[in-house]
C-alpha cells in the first residue's frame, strides 16, 4: 500500500514540472580580431600542343615559384599542393568529330604566410615566379581559441539578457539552465579582398582590415 501510494504522488508530481513556465533564447557574440596571418591559394597552366610539352612548362612555373617562396623565407610545412590536373583542348567547331587541339596543365598551391609585413612582397614573388592563377587571398588568425571562448561568452551573455527582458514583460524571473548547446552554422570563408596590381613596381598592395570570429548559442530557462 506504501508503494501505491508514492507511486500515486509521483504521478502526480509529473503534471506540475510539466507546466513550469520556461523560455528559450537565442544569442550571439562576435569579437573582431585583427589579421596575424593570410592563407593565398594561387596556381600555374600552361597550355601546349602536346601534353607533355604542357606539363613540362607548367613544372618549370611551379618550380620557380616554389622557389620564390624558399627564397622569401617561407616554410616548407606552409606550402601545400591542393590539385593537379591536365585538361584537353577540343575544337567542335570541325563539322565532325571533336578533335583535340592540345592541352592545359594546371597546377594549384595553397601558401600560408605568418608574417604579414612581407605580403606585397610575396605576392610579387609569385606573380614574377610564374603564377597565373591567383584563387583567393583570406585573412585569418593562427589561435582562434581564445577568440571563439571570447565569442561564447559574449553569446551567453546576449541570450541572458533577452530571458531577463522577456521574462521582466511577463512579471516573470529568469530561473536555472535548463537546456544549452551552441548552434551549428556552416563554415564561413574569412573575408576575401581583392589583390590589384600596384601602377609601379612595388608590391602589391593590401589592406588586412579585421576578421570577425563569431559564436551563437540557444538556452533553455526556466521560470519563476
Amino acid at each position: 500500500m506504501r508503494i501505491l501510494l508514492t507511486l500515486l504522488l509521483l504521478g502526480l508530481a509529473v503534471p506540475a514540472l510539466a507546466d513550469t513556465p520556461q523560455i528559450t533564447v537565442s544569442g550571439r557574440g562576435e569579437v573582431a580580431v585583427a589579421p596575424d596571418i593570410a592563407r593565398i591559394t594561387l596556381g600555374v597552366a600552361q597550355e601546349a600542343k602536346a601534353a607533355t610539352e604542357a606539363m613540362d612548362l607548367m613544372g618549370a612555373d611551379m618550380a620557380a615559384v616554389l622557389g620564390g617562396l624558399q627564397a622569401a623565407g617561407i616554410a616548407p610545412q606552409d606550402v601545400q599542393t591542393s590539385g593537379l590536373n591536365l585538361e584537353i583542348i577540343r575544337d567542335y567547331n570541325s563539322g565532325n568529330a571533336p578533335r583535340i587541339t592540345g592541352y592545359i596543365a594546371r597546377s594549384d598551391i595553397a601558401v600560408t604566410i605568418r608574417d604579414l609585413d612581407t605580403l606585397g612582397a610575396v605576392l610579387d614573388t609569385l606573380i614574377e615566379g610564374g603564377a597565373n592563377q591567383m584563387n583567393g587571398l583570406q585573412f585569418d588568425v593562427a589561435d582562434r581559441a581564445p577568440h571563439l571562448t571570447a565569442a561564447r561568452q559574449a553569446a551567453v551573455a546576449d541570450a541572458r539578457a533577452k530571458a531577463d527582458t522577456y521574462a521582466v514583460a511577463a512579471g516573470l524571473t529568469r530561473g536555472p539552465v535548463q537546456m544549452i548547446r551552441e548552434a551549428v552554422q556552416a563554415s564561413q570563408p574569412m573575408p576575401m579582398l581583392e589583390m590589384r596590381m600596384a601602377a609601379d613596381s612595388g608590391p602589391v598592395p593590401v589592406a588586412e582590415g579585421q576578421i570577425i570570429i563569431s559564436a551563437d548559442v540557444v538556452i533553455q530557462y526556466a521560470l519563476n
